[in-house]
């Protein structure tokens, strides 16, 4: 391998770490928007759905790294680290799956993604036609958010109760 090859595994190994960066800043923002809400005595729904993903990501992490330490040993080094980088890769899709695979409810909105969303800003739920089967939520801010087969019937139970309650406010 040549040095075009080196410049290529540390780049994406740069990019990695940028990602990561991302990835666990959400989660940190999720677990604070989520004590947030507990203090004001909000009902709080947290649906986890992300435990297939973690476990092929960690399966395919182990494997790379495996793969890392054989050429590491056989003296191929640029190989050794591109599979170490790809390791690296499954533990930053494993943050990212549990980031945007957890869900939670509350009284008044939704968490997605560490970010906090108002029932009022839902405008649709439509099927998602790719690979992974899932509805996309079309927002008023231009957003959109994915959930999952497993938690849209919640999701839209939640929904249905937040409109009920404001509707029945506006009648009074």
């Amino acid at each position: 391998m040549d040095i075009v090859s080196w410049v290529v595994i540390v780049l994406v190994a740069v990019f990695l770490v940028f990602e990561g960066k991302e990835a666990l800043s959400g989660l940190i923002a999720m677990r604070k928007n989520i004590e947030q809400i507990k203090k004001n005595k909000e009902d709080v729904q947290i649906y986890k759905d992300y435990m297939t993903l973690v476990l092929a990501y960690a399966a395919f992490a182990v494997l790379m790294v495996v793969f890392g330490v054989y050429f590491l040993m056989n003296q191929n080094y640029p190989y050794g680290f591109m599979f170490f980088v790809l390791a690296f890769f499954c533990i930053v899709f494993i943050i990212e799956a549990v980031l945007t695979r957890t869900f939670v409810l509350y009284d008044n909105g939704f968490l997605y993604a560490g970010k906090m969303f108002k029932y009022r800003s839902v405008l649709k739920i439509e099927e998602k036609k790719k690979f992974l089967k899932g509805y996309r939520v079309k927002l008023t801010s231009e957003d959109e958010i994915y959930v999952s087969k497993k938690i849209r019937p919640l999701f839209e139970e939640k929904l249905k109760s937040f409109k009920n309650r404001k509707r029945g406010r506006h009648e009074k």
